[in-house]
């Protein structure tokens, strides 16, 4: 082991804390009112329309504010810390034979979808946000011998914190963490959907099924801990009433569960068969165009227009951009504010859709860059199904499912939730050997940890 590895280890698990922990302190600290008639009379007249049928989209479109006190100095101290890293591994001259691909996939998708479009795009705009992302990625790879559980016990713990933290404060400041407005609660009794402390219902619910699923893939040695963990993370998936979140509960917790109990039986984990791979390849293809087909489907009138909550209302939009500018898009400014009046969609934050939010930004080359990133992810992830223990299919499912009505592999920024989940995907298949050393030391684990 490098005689830094002690430094770079601590170091990344701070930078993983921030990342995780920032956000929700920066909802404390603004403050925000989600509460029927003060939710609408924050708005400008010219929103309240859009904001009556997307209402979840309230916190994103309030996201032109001035930044809040929080925010700069937790994104220097992670930029700081990834620079730390990069330079101790470079310094000691580190090297390892696994993730290169990966790590060249991500660069392909920053190429292609941040860089090209400043001096191809319309706008030759780019900020030192859009930078930042790729040196915290940089410092994960850079230290990946390190293994990745010690970032995940991180993650875990600082997910849990913010589950039990949007709970607690449900009732303690409901102003603050419950959309109280009708027409979005689809459960009975109830009359809010739970915000938390999350950027919105839409955000905190898949946050809360990572820590379910890091959970189930390393419990905590205290058994109420990891009882705390399970009840707060459901609790947060049924009251943050995402729908997408609830089909990603029932497509992945199933399959989670039954491979690790095979692995606490000793059993022999089955790598993907031939057909479960092609079942996923074809899964991707979906997850990535099916919003370019409903679009276009609502825009020939053979679809309804209130398809998906009236996402096509932002899908269409986004394939006139891409239209206008097929090559290399519209550029980083794309979705920006004053892109938003144009189109007469002033809540949409970016395209909704993640093969469609790359089309606009960086037109066919972006999105080209996007499939090379996913399918390096899906060749990873399949060739380390059972060295994860089927974690790596878990959050790489997670993400892919959102894809289709959100942005979860954008790297425009560090301290966005969706972040936390696609590093935490990053760092396992840059080096998933060191999760386990072997099927029989995890399966031994596992044993014990249920007794």
């Amino acid at each position: 082991m490098p005689v830094t590895a002690r430094y770079t280890s601590m170091m990344a698990q701070v930078m993983m804390a921030i990342i995780v922990l920032a956000p929700p302190l920066e909802v404390l600290v603004k403050g925000r009112n989600l509460v029927g008639e003060e939710y609408f009379a924050a708005l400008e007249a010219n929103l309240i329309e859009s904001i009556q049928r997307h209402g979840d989209a309230y916190f994103s479109a309030m996201q032109d504010a001035p930044v809040g006190t929080l925010m700069s100095p937790a994104t220097s101290m992670v930029v700081l810390l990834a620079l730390g890293i990069i330079g101790l591994c470079a310094f000691e001259r580190r090297r390892m034979d696994t993730g290169y691909l990966v790590m060249g996939g991500l660069l392909v998708y920053f190429l292609t979808n941040t860089l090209l479009p400043v001096p191809f795009g319309m706008n030759a705009f780019i900020d030192r946000s859009h930078i930042y992302p790729v040196l915290v990625f940089a410092a994960l790879f850079m230290s990946r011998d390190e293994g990745p559980e010690a970032i995940f016990g991180v993650a875990k713990i600082g997910l849990m914190i913010m589950m039990v933290a949007s709970l607690v404060l449900m009732f303690a400041m409901p102003e603050l963490t419950r959309r109280v407005y009708e027409p979005e609660v689809r459960l009975p009794l109830i009359d809010f959907r739970l915000w938390g402390i999350g950027e919105s219902a839409n955000n905190i619910g898949p946050l809360a099924m990572t820590q379910i699923v890091l959970t189930l893939h390393r419990p905590f040695s205290n058994k109420a801990l990891t009882w705390l963990s399970y009840i707060s993370g459901g609790l947060v998936v049924l009251l943050a009433q995402s729908q997408t979140t609830w089909i990603i509960a029932l497509t992945v917790l199933p399959a989670v569960i039954a491979y690790q109990h095979r692995a606490a039986l000793k059993k022999t984990l089955p790598a993907p068969a031939p057909w479960m791979v092609a079942a996923g390849a074809g899964f991707l293809v979906v997850m990535l165009f099916a919003p370019v087909i409903i679009a276009e489907g609502v825009r020939a009138g053979i679809l309804e227009g209130t398809v998906l909550t009236g996402r096509p209302e932002v899908w269409s939009p986004a394939i006139d951009t891409f239209l206008d500018h097929p090559i290399f898009g519209y550029g980083l400014l794309a979705w920006e504010k004053d892109f938003r009046q144009n189109i007469q969609v002033l809540w949409a934050v970016h395209a909704h859709s993640q093969m469609l939010e790359s089309l606009s930004v960086a037109g066919l080359v972006g999105g080209i860059g996007l499939v090379a990133y996913v399918g390096t992810l899906f060749y990873a992830t399949v060739k380390q199904t059972v060295a994860t223990v089927g974690l790596a299919p878990a959050l790489f499912v997670i993400i892919m499912i959102r894809t289709m009505t959100e942005v979860p592999f954008s790297i425009g920024a560090i301290m966005i939730n969706d972040m936390v989940t696609h590093l935490l995907l990053f760092r396992l298949l840059l080096n998933p050997q060191a999760v386990a050393s072997t099927q029989r030391e995890l399966a031994q684990w596992l044993s014990a940890q249920r007794a």
